[in-house]
């Protein structure tokens, strides 16, 4: 997907980091919510929650891009006009604060489907991934020498 650069003007980032905040808030939402479906005792619909990742997976993707325009502009700004503009920085930081809290509740949904057997086998976290010790004294044995 080649778009056009985005424009230098900082509204025009504000905006669109505003707008991938507010998509980031649904997402944040939907985690959330099937967070609290994977707590309880009862039956779980997966394919319910797929089913809205997927309707959000689209825009997703073209709100990325978008960011992407957004952080190259950025960037060809000179500092002293990015100086005056610190409602990006401040829109930067709490785009990238969700994004990780969306990234630990999904991380947290994924133990929760786990524990349920959910999760197909292919999906399973490496035990290396989860013990990094193992993956250094794995390396250290096989080092030549």
């Amino acid at each position: 997907m080649n778009l056009p650069p985005a424009p230098l003007d900082p509204s025009f980032q504000t905006n669109e980091l505003q707008a991938h905040l507010t998509l980031c808030e649904e997402v944040l939402r939907l985690v959330t919510c099937e967070g609290e479906a994977l707590r309880e005792a009862g039956p779980f619909d997966s394919q319910d929650f797929a089913r809205q990742r997927n309707a959000l997976l689209p825009r997703l993707i073209q709100s990325n891009a978008s960011l992407q325009r957004v952080r190259e502009a950025w960037q060809r700004l000179d500092p002293s006009t990015r100086a005056r503009h610190t409602e990006v920085d401040v829109l930067l930081r709490r785009n990238q604060d969700l994004i990780m809290k969306i990234i630990v509740i999904d991380r947290e949904n994924e133990q929760l489907l786990l524990r349920r057997g959910l999760l197909p086998p292919n999906r399973l976290p490496s035990s290396v991934g989860r013990r990094p010790r193992l993956a250094v004294e794995h390396y250290l044995k096989n080092i030549p020498g």
